[in-house]
């Protein structure tokens, strides 16, 4: 039995340390320093209601609407009709999972690039790779500011705003490099299309 007490007293002492002592401390210190990071960066309308993450990205065909990557999960986005079918299977994330030489992958991107050239009426060499290919976890809301600026043109043909003002909007939607030299600058497509749908509402 002395055998097992050091073994005994270390695993309760990493318990303590791992198990609470530490977690209690990231808690404390993320809602003290990091509130909003730490609760999910979430955005709330005007009344104060959750109506998204900025973390996550959201499925959106809208033509007034900046649009994002393609996505394995479909953003989560499900008919009524599917989940009473229970196609619907809950929260999910995941990339695309084709192979390279895979029929079904080059598939999705042709009707992926026709997409993209007939919505902004741009050339297949304008087409950003972001806007092809999908994020590892078919949930990312940023893209890069060429596929963002490819799309104003469309935007701004269906709103009505003047181009400078939307690339002002993406503007500041804009996160730079990390550091400021790691990286690319992201335009995070669900903050964009919030201030946008809030722009479009007071007229």
């Amino acid at each position: 039995m002395k055998i097992l007490k050091g073994p005994v007293r270390l695993t309760l002492v990493f318990m303590l340390i791992c198990g609470i002592i530490y977690p209690a401390a990231m808690t404390v210190l993320g809602n003290t320093f990091f509130k909003d990071k730490a609760m999910g960066s979430l955005i709330r309308n005007e009344k104060g209601e959750v109506t998204a993450s900025s973390l996550v990205g959201q499925k959106n065909d809208d033509p007034k609407y900046l649009h994002g990557r393609p996505s394995s999960v479909d953003y989560n986005v499900y008919s009524q009709a599917e989940k009473d079918e229970g196609k619907y299977k809950g929260p999910a994330s995941g990339g695309f999972n084709e192979a390279a030489g895979s029929p079904e992958l080059k598939e999705r991107i042709i009707a992926t690039v026709e997409k993209v050239v007939s919505e902004n009426g741009v050339s297949k060499e304008d087409i950003p790779i972001d806007l092809i290919t999908g994020s590892g976890s078919g949930l990312d809301p940023n893209i890069s500011l060429e596929a963002a600026l490819i799309q104003l043109e469309r935007i701004s043909m269906n709103t009505g705003i003047g181009k400078e003002e939307l690339r002002n909007m993406v503007n500041n939607s804009t996160k730079g490099r990390f550091l400021g030299i790691f990286g690319e600058e992201t335009v995070n497509v669900t903050e964009f299309n919030i201030e946008l749908y809030g722009r479009l509402k007071k007229n």
